[in-house]
């Protein structure tokens, strides 16, 4: 079973199929490479360009049929009837033949190669279809080939039955009609046991009508170019197929004289069917080997958009010397692609190519291509080579070079094409709304700012900051403009909300704005709304001294500070004697603030010594920092984002201690912002190492914060990366810091990293499930949930930076996709990791991300990893290693399961380890 890439359980239906494949392509196979031969023989290859007219005319008009039966059949029913409608031709040939009305006219000949070469392409056609119902895209990548195989296996004896003419006409026609019966009979009674799988198409073909309509269609088809340039490889490939079929028939023709004219006819053409025949034999058995051994490996090791060059570079070749040479090695070279490159290369990777169409186009590009572009290239090529003043020559070294072209495209695109449908497909909850903004269409652009339009509007005070929120991440002055321009709309909450906001943005001084804050300061009478509105004119200056002179008694604290912020920083014209009076009635009152017992009016003089930024209100605001309250310690970390600077490096270290010990997302967004504007680069490290407590939002502004540092932070970076002792997620941070700050540098460690992370990978996965059950009456469940969840962080780490390592737009993305319980999302997922990595490091990671059957995997883990170690001896290499999670996790283990000497080992591991590992070690030992 390994030689065919066959998995336990799935022998028998591939089996079948593989045999069904072989018995059906068979019998097509063989009337149609016969009549072919008839052909030549009895009407001459100068026929042939009317002949492949008639076929493709009758092909187009098959679409409506194929398309409706699909409409109101299953793919087994349609397969099934169509197999009926075969076996019923071949009869009615045999019978014609045996009573001799076949013979009776030459035109016999050219019907019996244009229905042959119908029934050829639709049964084909219906064959994958039928065959899709039972396998997804990850399985076919590894059994698709194995039924390819097994159809130029059919191929193959088709040339044995014609080259050795042991049969005659009558029998040949006789033997396809009896195993298209025998197929017909059997093939529905084993099928019934097969489960079917959903096809890849279900969720599209399911949507709403509006998704569906036609409309959509074509804008989607429009605005993938992957899709356009596989459709026009398509047409201009079957193009070429044509013409060089056309030319090696006939050279093949001119070359063994089987002319009519020719006084040795009769021997002739015994000679060019025999030769005909041994050349069906041998591309069959190329066929056949390089399907069966060949194109899985190839696929694995290049990928397929690499082996989308190989069909047009053959046609490149065939036709450049075919031009200036007129023996039969070209023709030859011709033969073999089209009757090998083709169907065996060619094939699987249009298969596999779709799979970076929009999913939503998916099941109708394939009915396009198959049922209208194929005829469609073959009536082109008919006309123009029944043409007297083209060349053909000319013509198929013409088409080769474009068909060259189109397939570099298709490879160069493949890649993006493939990321696009995964980011389709996929939920990014990790986006920022900018992110989500700046890729909408400018059509998607128009319509969301009208809803957002119609949301500040609406009576609820919730959706109208959700609103002003999304209007500032969007950052348009016109759309501001526009909402701001609606009158007695907002309610207080949210023109109290959109002062808070816009203070950080550049709007803030803007002239619109300040219009807009002066207006509603005259319109209303909300003393809250006018407190808020005096702070934010006072931090802009905008707040005249004499009108704040009245606030200092307020019972509001906010306006209260606006007023002492006021008489402090106003813009406006004082007198010497105004501002030093103002300024010390100012300082007065701050420290009543600051003195006050009251948690509203200390915070509101925490926040006015942030606005202050002197050297000794930095001192206050450090102290204030480790205040018991969380709103004053808030209130300090904001202030101290205000006014902190380079020159206060000395207080980073506390800042810090304090984002560890406080589970405030606001606080440490703060704080963050606080360290940025300290900009020191011995601050990385330690920055770094808070990772695993952040969430994502502040592990986003923490990237931000480190790469704006630039180069200066690279040795830091690298040396994170590349310390197996850092937690994971800290060196995936700084991983995909380093990528963007210095990506030769990732790359210059990134094979040995993964490398040593791919070997843990495999050690966690193998004892995660197969951990002995030597200590009885011991639940070993936790361990081995903790090994799995160690074995997740390591893939996790190994995605993200192969993901940075080649400028993946989203290696977060990628990362959750492989979660995914969707197959097609993570199908694209591999794929894309696939384009995206070294083919060496793929093929060592694939087993563990890959759909593969779980014994599989562990044959795997056998390769890559010790697998004969016992409880004890897998905690002890846990132990060896440099990660502090695993050391905690195989201590604490070895402490429930007592084990010998632990304490021992305990003190040992504390000598040397970092100071989270010696809390944990101190609360165990008093155990």
């Amino acid at each position: 079973m390994r030689l065919f890439n066959l998995y336990t359980g799935e022998a028998k239906q591939a089996l079948f199929f593989a045999l069904l494949a072989f018995v059906l392509f068979f019998a097509a196979s063989l009337g149609w490479k016969l009549s072919d031969a008839l052909f030549i023989i009895h009407l001459s290859a100068s026929k042939l360009p009317l002949a492949y007219g008639t076929i493709s005319c009758a092909l187009i008009g098959c679409v409506t049929l194929i398309l409706y039966a699909y409409h109101r059949y299953t793919p087994t029913h349609v397969f099934y009837k169509l197999l009926l409608l075969a076996t019923i031709f071949y009869g009615l040939i045999t019978l014609s033949l045996i009573t001799g009305i076949a013979k009776s006219t030459p035109w016999t000949w050219f019907i019996l190669k244009v229905c042959n070469h119908i029934v050829y392409i639709q049964m084909l056609s219906c064959f994958w279809t039928f065959l899709d119902q039972y396998y997804h895209f990850q399985d076919a990548k590894r059994l698709y080939t194995l039924f390819n195989s097994s159809i130029y296996l059919g191929l193959t004896c088709t040339g044995i039955v014609i080259q050795t003419g042991l049969l005659d006409l009558v029998q040949i026609f006789a033997l396809i009609f009896a195993l298209l019966l025998l197929v017909l009979i059997v093939a529905p009674k084993i099928t019934k046991g097969f489960d079917i799988v959903p096809d890849d198409s279900e969720v599209e073909l399911t949507g709403s009508q509006e998704q569906n309509s036609w409309k959509l269609f074509f804008k989607t088809l429009i605005t993938s170019r992957f899709t356009l340039y596989l459709m026009a490889g398509c047409l201009i490939s079957y193009l070429l197929m044509t013409t060089t079929e056309i030319g090696y028939l006939t050279s093949f023709q001119h070359y063994f004289g089987a002319e009519k004219a020719s006084s040795a006819y009769d021997e002739a053409s015994f000679r060019l069917t025999r030769f005909y025949g041994i050349c069906l034999t041998t591309v069959g058995v190329i066929n056949l080997i390089t399907g069966w051994f060949f194109y899985s490996r190839l696929v694995l090791r290049f990928g397929v958009n690499t082996l989308a060059m190989i069909t047009p570079i053959g046609f490149l070749i065939t036709f450049s010397g075919w031009s200036f040479d007129s023996s039969l090695l070209f023709p030859l070279i011709g033969f073999i692609v089209v009757e090998s490159l083709y169907p065996v290369i060619e094939d699987n990777n249009f298969n596999l190519l779709l799979n970076a169409v929009p999913l939503k186009l998916k099941p109708s590009i394939r009915v396009m291509i198959e049922s209208f572009l194929e005829p469609s290239g073959m009536l082109i090529s008919a006309i123009l080579l029944s043409c007297a003043f083209i060349d053909w020559k000319f013509l198929g070294l013409l088409l080769a070079i474009v068909s060259f072209a189109i397939a570099a495209t298709i490879r160069s695109q493949y890649y993006k094409a493939i990321f696009m449908n995964l980011k389709d497909h996929a939920l990014s909850l990790h986006k920022t709304a900018r992110e989500w903004l700046s890729q909408l269409s400018k059509k998607d652009k128009k319509i969301t700012e009208e809803k957002l339009i119609q949301l500040f509007s609406h009576p609820d005070p919730t959706f109208q900051k959700l609103a002003i929120d999304v209007i500032f991440a969007y950052g348009r002055t016109n759309l501001l403009k526009r909402v701001l321009a609606i009158k007695n709309k907002l309610s207080k909450e949210a023109k109290i909300h959109f002062l808070t906001c816009v203070e950080t943005t550049p709007f803030a001084s803007e002239t619109f704005v300040i219009d807009t804050i002066n207006r509603w300061q005259e319109e209303s009478r909300d003393r809250e709304l006018q407190a808020a509105i005096d702070f934010f004119l006072a931090k802009s200056g905008l707040l005249h001294p004499e009108k704040a002179q009245y606030n200092l008694t307020s019972d509001i604290p906010l306006q209260k500070g606006a007023a002492i912020l006021a008489l402090q920083h106003s813009f406006a014209h004082q007198t010497l004697q105004s501002v030093t009076y103002n300024r010390t009635t100012a300082l007065e009152e701050l420290q009543h603030l600051l003195e006050s017992l009251d948690l509203n009016e200390l915070s509101l003089g925490i926040t006015l010594l942030g606005c202050e930024g002197s050297q000794q209100s930095i001192e206050i605001l450090i102290d204030y920092l480790k205040h018991s309250s969380l709103k004053i310690a808030k209130s300090a970390a904001f202030a101290l984002a205000e006014c902190i600077d380079s020159d206060d490096v000395r207080h980073a270290q506390t800042i810090l201690e304090e984002i560890r010990e406080r589970n405030d997302s606001e606080f440490r967004v703060a704080c963050f912002k606080a360290l940025s504007k300290i900009g020191h680069t011995a601050l990385v490290r330690s920055m770094i190492d808070l990772s695993p407590i952040l969430r994502p939002n502040e592990a986003r502004l923490l990237e931000k914060i480190i790469s704006d540092l630039g180069l200066k932070t690279v040795p830091t970076l690298v040396s994170t990366v590349v310390d197996t002792e850092a937690n994971v997620r800290a060196r995936i941070v700084a991983g995909k810091i380093l990528a963007q700050l210095s990506l030769p540098q990732l790359n210059a460690h990134l094979i040995d990293v993964i490398r040593k992370e791919i070997e843990r990978a495999y050690f966690y996965f193998y004892y995660g499930h197969t951990l002995p059950t030597e200590h009885e009456g011991h639940d070993l469940s936790l361990l081995k949930e903790g090994l799995l969840s160690n074995f997740q962080s390591v893939i996790d780490f190994i995605i993200q930076l192969l993901g940075a390592s080649k400028w993946i737009e989203d290696s977060e993305l990628i990362a959750s996709s492989l979660r995914s319980k969707s197959p097609k999302i993570t199908s694209q997922a591999i794929e894309t990791l696939e384009m995206c990595c070294e083919r060496s490091v793929f093929r060592l990671l694939y087993p563990l991300i890959g759909d593969l059957p779980f014994k599989e995997k562990l044959r795997f883990c056998v390769r890559f990893a010790q697998t004969d170690l016992t409880v004890s001896e897998v905690l002890e290499k846990m132990e060896s290693t440099q990660n502090t999670l695993d050391l905690i996790l195989a201590t604490t283990w070895k402490y429930r399961l007592d084990l010998p000497n632990w304490r021992a080992m305990l003190r040992k591991q504390m000598a040397s380890r970092q100071k989270l590992f010696h809390h944990f070690a101190y609360e165990l030992l008093e155990t």
